[in-house]
């Protein structure tokens, strides 16, 4: 999952505050934003409400479509590519992801990859063979001439785990907003607070409960960064199965 937020600028100037405050947040793998309506230029000198605008937040509309789904392929194959070069990932992505990308550069469909074909989907993807693709088949190829989807994967979890998990930044943020205390560390009670907030639907307690047991690795009653980065990195590398 991922989320982008559209530009909008200051959306609320009243005599008590001058910031943004509204948002559309959408997931920009599967949406295209095609257009945002201008909001009107707002300034402390003429606070809102007025009479043309009768509320104090401004409405942001927006308009999108749908991205196809080869779209969508063709970004999963751009971001396996980037995690191999160094470059910054923008989410991790999952086992069934992967196999969408290993089908996209397997386009003659032999179940491998050769390293003409690895290039020849490179160019197409990024318009031009992008920085540090030598590189990049140099470390696929340096001991096999074709990749299988094995490989493809296994690649990909190997750059992640020495880049580190994508969105840990995100992470970070989420972790300071929710450690209500400013501690560093989460007990059970913020945990249950994060939960009741954010949670799409309501989680029994006694999971939350066993959840957080099982992230704290050191059983202290608490739960730090790195137990909690430790345990998402490991939930999510746990997702794939390599050996089929």
């Amino acid at each position: 999952f991922d989320c982008a937020d559209v530009p909008t600028g200051v959306t609320s100037v009243t005599m008590a505050r001058c910031m943004r405050i509204d948002a559309i947040l959408y997931q920009s793998q599967r949406l295209e934003l095609v257009d945002v309506q201008e909001i009107p230029d707002l300034t402390p000198h003429l606070p809102i409400p007025n009479a043309q605008q009768p509320s104090d937040h401004v409405p942001i509309v927006a308009q999108f479509r749908t991205r196809s789904q080869h779209h969508t392929m063709r970004e999963v194959a751009k971001e396996w590519f980037l995690s191999l070069a160094g470059k910054e990932a923008q989410v991790p992505l999952n086992q069934h992801q992967l196999e969408c990308a290993f089908k996209l550069y397997d386009h003659d469909g032999t179940g491998s990859i050769s390293q003409p074909n690895l290039r020849k989907v490179l160019a197409s993807l990024f318009g031009i063979l992008p920085d540090r693709c030598e590189t990049v088949c140099a470390s696929c190829f340096a001991d096999r001439t074709e990749l299988t989807c094995q490989n493809f994967i296994s690649l990909y979890l190997k750059s992640v785990k020495a880049a580190g998990l994508p969105g840990l930044e995100d992470l970070r943020d989420a972790f300071d907003l929710f450690d209500s205390d400013k501690n560093g560390s989460l007990d059970l009670s913020e945990l249950l607070h994060a939960f009741e907030q954010c949670a799409p639907s309501t989680v029994p307690r006694d999971r939350i409960e066993e959840v957080f047991h099982i992230i704290d690795a050191n059983g202290d009653g608490t739960i730090d960064l790195d137990e909690m980065i430790r345990y998402l990195a490991k939930s999510w590398t746990d997702g794939f199965n390599l050996a089929r």
